[in-house]
């Protein structure tokens, strides 16, 4: 989940950094995050939903492409009660 703020600081987690209270004490401290989190039942069954056209292929840090790696927005299709304002 991300929430941007132009000239925050940005604060990245992985999965273990993903909870409720560590994302609200982020946007209460005007932090711009990045978060990883669990491949859930219900994140798997809203990917498996996604129709191929909205996959774009995924790139690295300097632009390139990564062979075999695509991205696709998610989180329209989750319900994401519990998160603060502009998760998603």
């Amino acid at each position: 989940m991300t929430a941007e703020r132009a000239g925050a600081i940005l604060v990245r987690t992985d999965g273990a950094g993903s909870s409720h209270a560590w994302v609200h004490h982020l946007t209460s401290g005007g932090f711009a995050y990045s978060t990883g989190f669990g491949v859930t039942d219900a994140v798997r069954d809203a990917i498996t939903k996604m129709p191929v056209w909205v996959w774009t292929p995924a790139v690295d840090a300097i632009g390139g492409h990564r062979a075999g790696a695509q991205i696709a927005e998610v989180t329209g299709l989750l319900t994401l009660s519990g998160w603060p304002r502009g998760c998603g």
